[in-house]
């Protein structure tokens, strides 16, 4: 009996993988469990660093499994039970201003000579108090 014929149909819509980064493992290629066709690792956010999944389903047998992601070169996915597993690092957040470069700061505007509202409050005040007492 011959064996069943080996079919690529990934995500992206080529049977080669299309890109000429030489850090993505081209010859990485992973199969549906369900009905059996191979797509590129790349395609479908897996990488050679990563753990393959135990059990893998293409985005046609279980598309509740796959972030589909519109890039210029095409469809790719990201296989969301891995995503799951190996969370992204955290974001680095931006530093905040201590109370003490606040205060740095304001003091600095106060004293360039720059209009304050305060500065600005008093000023008309001054100017109404002299119009109404002509």
């Amino acid at each position: 009996m011959d064996a069943p014929a080996e079919i690529t149909r990934c995500i992206c819509g080529h049977d080669e993988l299309q890109t000429d980064d030489p850090d993505i493992d081209s010859g990485l290629f992973i199969q549906c469990d369900k009905c059996q066709v191979w797509q590129h690792g790349y395609c479908v956010g897996i990488g050679s660093d990563d753990s393959l999944p135990d059990d893998y389903a293409c985005e046609k047998c279980r598309p509740e499994l796959h972030l589909i992601v519109v890039r210029p070169s095409g469809r790719t996915s990201k296989y969301i039970p891995l995503l799951e597993n190996n969370p992204p690092p955290p974001r680095k957040e931006r530093e905040r201003p201590t109370r003490e470069r606040s205060a740095r700061a304001e003091s600095s505007t106060s004293t360039t000579g720059g209009s304050t509202s305060t500065g600005t409050t008093s000023s008309r005040r001054q100017t109404a108090a002299a119009a109404a007492a002509a």
